[in-house]
């Protein structure tokens, strides 16, 4: 944690929370008053971007208040840079199984949970779904399928059977992640993606409809999710869907690069 101060006041702090993947989430207080607390904020995040460095960090995120907001000052001074804003949303879970809608293009499909022997298919499918992503385009570059699952695994509660590879002929079509939110009955879902090739197959709707099982069994009565704003074939996925937007974020990121480099 970094914090400012005035006099013996700890007027705001930035925190980092240490992620796998060579990457980290900074967390930001509230809302900045006043330009003492601006300036305060650019050293505060400068000092913390360059920690994350020495640490060996190559990517740092930050969801900060929906843009505009007094914290654009120091985020692009301390040389952060807009990703885009995130959507926010949210739906009752079902109390009852609801009939299947999906209409799969093949005729055999399975699910894996995640484990050491079937990690690779988890890292093929999250592979196979940045291909023409409108999910955040601009990270698809910047970490490693691997490095992807080992920061979602840090994130949170990690539960290996609530991690899902949607399988059909031994090809892995569609990867779904959830975890049990912290403060409250709801289930997140943290990454959901669908290879190119099987788009507009169905399997889409037989991850949500998982996932929706899945939130029903472990007793939330939520689900969760964030969906990149520019996305509009996923905003319309989910609004089919029935989830409702209830927040406004906006993320932010920088690549960090060895000293001399």
């Amino acid at each position: 944690m970094i914090g400012a101060y005035e006099g013996d006041r700890l007027r705001l702090a930035v925190v980092g929370v240490e992620s796998q993947g060579s990457s980290n989430l900074l967390l930001l207080p509230f809302e900045l008053d006043s330009s003492c607390e601006i300036e305060g904020a650019t050293l505060a995040l400068r000092q913390a971007l360059e920690i994350a460095r020495s640490d060996g960090v190559t990517l740092c995120q930050l969801i900060g208040p929906e843009c505009p907001s007094r914290w654009d000052i120091p985020l692009r001074e301390a040389g952060m840079h807009r990703l885009t804003d995130l959507l926010y949303l949210t739906r009752r879970v079902p109390r009852v199984e609801t009939t299947s809608i999906a209409r799969l293009a093949a005729t055999h499909h399975e699910w894996l949970t995640y484990s050491t022997e079937t990690k690779s298919f988890f890292c093929e499918a999250i592979e196979q779904s940045y291909v023409q992503s409108l999910d955040c385009p601009e990270l698809t570059d910047m970490r490693s399928p691997q490095q992807m699952l080992m920061a979602h695994r840090a994130a949170g509660p990690f539960d290996p059977a609530a991690w899902f590879v949607f399988m059909t002929a031994n090809n892995p079509l569609g990867i779904l992640l959830l975890r049990r939110a912290r403060r409250e009955p709801a289930m997140e879902i943290v990454y959901m993606g669908v290879a190119q090739v099987a788009r507009g197959s169905g399997v889409a709707d037989a991850l949500m409809m998982k996932a929706m099982q899945s939130a029903r069994q472990a007793g939330a009565e939520t689900l969760i999710l964030a969906v990149d704003s520019r996305n509009e074939p996923a905003k319309r996925f989910y609004q089919r869907w029935n989830f409702q937007e209830v927040m406004r974020r906006t993320a932010w990121i920088t690549k960090l690069y060895a000293a001399g480099s």
